[in-house]
């Protein structure tokens, strides 16, 4: 028997990510550091939201 981790899976949290959906709706082509630029937000935060957010 071996060890497994046992996570939960990751969270985004709402408060952040609702400017971020909005910005892309409006502008599709808008990638993570745009997005962070325009929304003065870390850029790390931004990619990690887009990426469990697809």
């Amino acid at each position: 028997m071996y060890y497994r981790p046992r996570r939960s899976p990751p969270s985004v949290n709402p408060a952040p990510a609702e400017p971020i959906k909005a910005l892309i709706e409006e502008e599709p082509s808008f990638r993570y550091r745009t997005v962070a630029g325009l929304l003065r937000m870390n850029k790390n935060t931004v990619q990690r939201i887009f990426q469990l957010k697809g």
